[in-house]
């Protein structure tokens, strides 16, 4: 994974514990922590259930105005008639802090 891909407070993995994004995690072009390089959390229910999306029927989680379809391994962001992919959180947190200025907001322990 590149830097670049990433801002601070991000949610990652480095294969064994799930952490967040700091400015010292962040040097030359490769992210690493601890001298493994991390990768992105796959995007899940239990996830999107902790930075606030509200679980529908048929896969449907609502986040304000932001509707999301998640099938294993993908997720369809529908955003007034734009439709993505993601298949990773801090690709997620990206997109919504783009789309709303602010930061999704992690709930642990749901």
């Amino acid at each position: 994974m590149k830097a670049n891909e990433l801002r601070i407070g991000n949610w990652v993995s480095n294969g064994e514990i799930e952490f967040q994004i700091t400015s010292k995690d962040i040097y030359h072009r490769d992210v690493r922590v601890y001298g493994s390089f991390i990768k992105g959390i796959p995007i899940t229910p239990e996830w999107l259930e902790r930075v606030g999306f509200v679980s529908k029927p048929n896969n449907l989680f609502i986040l304000g105005k932001i509707e999301l379809r998640y099938y294993r391994g993908r997720s369809d962001v529908l955003v007034r008639g734009i439709n993505v992919s993601y298949k990773y959180v801090h690709q997620l947190q990206n997109l919504y802090f783009a789309l709303t200025g602010e930061e999704l907001e992690y709930k642990p322990n749901i």
